[in-house]
């Protein structure tokens, strides 16, 4: 048996929230189900990556938001 668990958006914002969801996927670990997480893209990520798309003409304003998206996940990391 399995269990899907699925984060997304403002519960995957923050590093606090990403050690909130760890903490959630153990309370729910059980011996006689597997787990399995889904995530989607951090909170502000999907807007910023839909730019990326719409800006791929204009290479200025790409790299742009391409440094933002890599300075927001760098963030978290560390």
């Amino acid at each position: 048996m399995y269990k899907i668990l699925k984060f997304g958006g403002s519960s995957i914002k923050t590093a606090d929230r990403i050690k909130n969801i760890v903490e959630i996927v153990k309370s729910q670990k059980k011996d006689d189900c597997s787990i399995a997480i889904v995530v989607s893209a951090l909170g502000g990520i999907t807007d910023k990556l839909i730019s990326i798309a719409n800006n791929i003409q204009n290479p200025k304003i790409f790299f742009e938001i391409v440094k933002e998206v890599e300075q927001h996940h760098s963030l978290i990391i560390n």
